[in-house]
């Protein structure tokens, strides 16, 4: 078993996901899409008993915690699969649910991925994708237009680098479609999915006074934090690739970078991320 730092060991099913508990039911069988370590899909095994519950993920560490996790909870329902989910190995209808937890932001190909998890769920099963992020949702106060500029840009510099041909090219992209939460609605009905159904969460509030109100590693201030898993150092790299393609300039992420430190001083400051819990029956 490797030592080293996995992200997302806090998570649980009543913390993290509790939306996901109206969905579950005794015996249901369930696949979580991105499964981590485990910490939220053990807790789905728990509640659908003696149901089946597999775990997949593209990160063979991560599926090692998670079997890890399973067996010291004497967890016999439950199995976990290396697997991407663009390219599912279940025949066809084998879920009652199928779900992601701040997953869906991160595929390459959502629309494609989305009717994959269709493909493997039970007619009247649910499609379910939650922790879907969107930095964008909600305006800052007072405005940042040069930042938001940015923003609009790496969406550009997203949708790009996602059609290139080389798959390495494009899995290198850090931290997910800057635009995925309010995508859902059209992602979903183009894959197929109806009755579809959304909850919106709010995250990091930020407030003059507010715990969060310090830096995060996309507001492309000097960071503080813990970079312990390197996502501050993807940013960095995502912001020079965006130069160096041409989508932005030097100057423009400099005057960014500028109005993101007088907005976090500015006493009016006002902005919260949001995730969205979108639904869809099969």
């Amino acid at each position: 078993m490797s030592t080293a730092k996995t992200p997302y060991l806090e998570r649980t099913l009543d913390e993290t996901l509790p939306e996901l508990k109206a969905y579950l039911t005794t015996g249901a069988k369930v696949l979580d899409i991105g499964c981590g370590p485990g910490t939220i899909t053990c807790g789905v095994a728990e509640v659908v008993k003696p149901g089946e519950v597999v775990g997949i993920d593209i990160d063979p560490e991560s599926i090692e915690k998670a079997e890890e996790l399973a067996a010291k909870g004497g967890l016999r329902n439950i199995s976990f699969r290396l697997m991407d989910t663009h390219t599912l190995d279940f025949p066809e209808e084998t879920f009652d649910i199928v779900f992601s937890h701040t997953a869906l932001h991160e595929f390459i190909d959502p629309v494609g991925a989305l009717k994959e998890q269709k493909r493997v769920t039970k007619t009247n099963g649910w499609v379910i994708a939650a922790g879907v992020r969107d930095w964008g949702l909600v305006p800052r106060y007072p405005p940042t237009p040069t930042w938001d500029r940015l923003y609009e840009s790496w969406v550009q510099y997203y949708d790009f680098r996602c059609h290139l041909p080389d798959s390495e090219m494009r899995r290198t992209l850090p931290n997910g479609h800057p635009q995925a939460a309010r995508r859902c609605p059209e992602w979903f009905a183009n894959a197929g999915l109806s009755d579809l159904s959304i909850a919106l969460k709010t995250y990091r509030l930020l407030y003059r006074g507010a715990d969060d109100m310090k830096p995060n590693p996309i507001d492309l201030l000097p960071y503080d934090g813990d970079d312990e898993f390197g996502w501050y150092a993807s940013f960095d790299e995502t912001y020079d690739a965006m130069v160096a393609d041409g989508f932005i300039d030097a100057q423009m992420l400099n005057q960014a970078n500028e109005e993101a430190k007088a907005w976090y001083q500015d006493p009016r400051a006002f902005h919260f991320w949001t995730m969205v819990f979108a639904a869809g029956r099969v």
